[in-house]
Protein backbone atom coordinates (compact mmCIF):
# COMPACT_ATOMS: atom_id res chain seq x y z
CA UNK A 1 0.00 0.00 0.00
CA UNK A 2 2.77 2.47 0.58
CA UNK A 3 4.35 1.59 -2.69
CA UNK A 4 1.34 2.85 -4.24
CA UNK A 5 0.51 5.38 -2.26
CA UNK A 6 4.83 6.67 -2.93
CA UNK A 7 3.83 5.88 -6.88
CA UNK A 8 0.71 7.73 -6.56
CA UNK A 9 2.75 11.03 -5.15
CA UNK A 10 5.38 10.94 -8.06
CA UNK A 11 3.11 10.57 -10.50
CA UNK A 12 1.30 13.73 -9.37
CA UNK A 13 4.57 15.49 -8.47
CA UNK A 14 6.48 14.68 -11.66
CA UNK A 15 4.45 17.28 -13.74
CA UNK A 16 4.81 20.14 -10.96
CA UNK A 17 9.06 19.34 -11.13
CA UNK A 18 9.17 19.69 -14.56
CA UNK A 19 7.04 23.02 -14.71
CA UNK A 20 8.67 24.51 -12.18
CA UNK A 21 11.97 22.49 -11.45
CA UNK A 22 14.05 24.53 -9.74
CA UNK A 23 11.69 27.18 -7.75
CA UNK A 24 12.95 27.95 -4.40
CA UNK A 25 12.08 26.85 -1.32
CA UNK A 26 12.98 27.78 2.41
CA UNK A 27 14.37 25.90 5.51
CA UNK A 28 12.25 26.09 7.94
CA UNK A 29 12.53 25.28 11.44
CA UNK A 30 9.97 22.21 11.39
CA UNK A 31 11.15 20.36 8.00
CA UNK A 32 12.59 21.40 4.58
CA UNK A 33 10.26 22.82 1.59
CA UNK A 34 10.84 20.95 -1.74
CA UNK A 35 11.01 22.48 -4.66
CA UNK A 36 7.74 20.91 -5.13
CA UNK A 37 6.55 22.56 -2.47
CA UNK A 38 6.18 19.46 0.10
CA UNK A 39 7.22 20.05 3.28
CA UNK A 40 8.74 17.32 4.86
CA UNK A 41 11.30 16.35 8.13
CA UNK A 42 15.02 17.22 7.87
CA UNK A 43 15.79 13.85 9.67
CA UNK A 44 13.81 11.80 6.85
CA UNK A 45 15.98 13.50 4.01
CA UNK A 46 19.49 11.30 4.59
CA UNK A 47 22.24 12.53 2.13
CA UNK A 48 24.61 9.37 0.81
CA UNK A 49 26.94 8.52 3.59
CA UNK A 50 29.66 9.14 1.18
CA UNK A 51 29.44 13.06 0.56
CA UNK A 52 31.49 15.67 2.57
CA UNK A 53 29.89 17.94 5.14
CA UNK A 54 29.77 20.80 2.38
CA UNK A 55 28.33 18.56 -0.23
CA UNK A 56 25.61 17.43 2.21
CA UNK A 57 25.22 21.42 2.30
CA UNK A 58 24.69 21.61 -0.80
CA UNK A 59 22.35 18.15 -1.11
CA UNK A 60 20.31 20.03 1.19
CA UNK A 61 20.44 23.52 -1.12
CA UNK A 62 19.51 21.37 -4.32
CA UNK A 63 16.15 19.77 -2.71
CA UNK A 64 15.19 23.08 -1.88
CA UNK A 65 15.37 23.84 -5.67
CA UNK A 66 18.52 26.62 -5.11
CA UNK A 67 20.76 27.68 -8.32
CA UNK A 68 24.55 27.84 -7.80
CA UNK A 69 23.87 31.52 -7.32
CA UNK A 70 22.37 30.89 -4.16
CA UNK A 71 24.68 28.25 -2.90
CA UNK A 72 27.21 29.99 -3.39
CA UNK A 73 25.86 33.08 -1.31
CA UNK A 74 24.12 30.77 1.23
CA UNK A 75 27.71 28.80 1.72
CA UNK A 76 29.65 32.11 1.15
CA UNK A 77 31.82 30.33 -1.59
CA UNK A 78 32.38 31.13 -5.01
CA UNK A 79 29.84 29.98 -8.10
CA UNK A 80 32.94 27.79 -9.27
CA UNK A 81 33.34 25.95 -6.11
CA UNK A 82 29.39 25.32 -5.92
CA UNK A 83 29.75 23.91 -9.34
CA UNK A 84 32.62 21.56 -8.09
CA UNK A 85 30.26 20.37 -4.96
CA UNK A 86 27.70 19.86 -7.20
CA UNK A 87 28.71 17.85 -9.38
CA UNK A 88 30.75 15.48 -7.09
CA UNK A 89 26.94 15.30 -5.17
CA UNK A 90 25.57 14.02 -8.02
CA UNK A 91 28.12 11.48 -8.92
CA UNK A 92 28.21 10.38 -5.56
CA UNK A 93 24.41 10.38 -5.32
CA UNK A 94 23.89 8.22 -8.71
CA UNK A 95 22.28 10.67 -10.63
CA UNK A 96 22.33 13.29 -13.80
CA UNK A 97 21.27 16.19 -12.84
CA UNK A 98 19.02 18.44 -10.48
CA UNK A 99 15.46 16.68 -11.38
CA UNK A 100 16.63 13.33 -10.85
CA UNK A 101 17.99 14.01 -7.41
CA UNK A 102 14.80 15.27 -6.73
CA UNK A 103 13.15 12.46 -7.75
CA UNK A 104 15.13 9.75 -6.33
CA UNK A 105 15.20 11.75 -2.86
CA UNK A 106 11.63 11.66 -3.01
CA UNK A 107 10.99 7.72 -3.84
CA UNK A 108 14.33 6.65 -1.32
CA UNK A 109 12.15 8.74 1.49
CA UNK A 110 8.99 6.58 0.90
CA UNK A 111 6.70 10.08 0.28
Amino acid sequence: MLYFTALTLIFLTIPIIFRYPFQLGSLSAQGTELAVGLVIDKESLTPPDTLTPTEKKVYMLLLQGRTNADIAKELHISQNTVKFHVRNTLRKAGVKNRKELLSRSLTNNNL
